[in-house]
């Protein structure tokens, strides 16, 4: 378990919540976009990224556009007005 840890730590490249790194001090909204999903095959780790699904407009409805922006990219954001309107 402490391997996948630290191999998930050291494969995102951003700070976020209780996830902080020196060397990539900010947030990035692309990191956003998917899990990381670790998997053991004998004494090996293997590491892929997997794709989430975009929010609901129902879901952001509930939300502030202001913080919205913080997590998402411009793209996602603009896409998520255009179907709510």
């Amino acid at each position: 378990v402490s391997q996948c840890v630290a191999l998930s730590a050291l494969t995102r490249e951003e700070s976020r919540g209780g996830h902080t790194r020196d060397d990539f001090p900010g947030m990035d909204a692309e990191w956003r976009k998917f899990n990381l999903i670790l998997r053991a095959e004998g004494q090996n780790v293997e590491i892929f990224k997997q794709p989430l699904p975009m929010m609901t407009p129902e879901l952001a409805a509930l939300f502030d556009e202001g913080e919205l922006s913080k997590y998402m990219t411009e793209e996602e954001l603009n896409s998520l007005v255009q179907r709510t309107s």
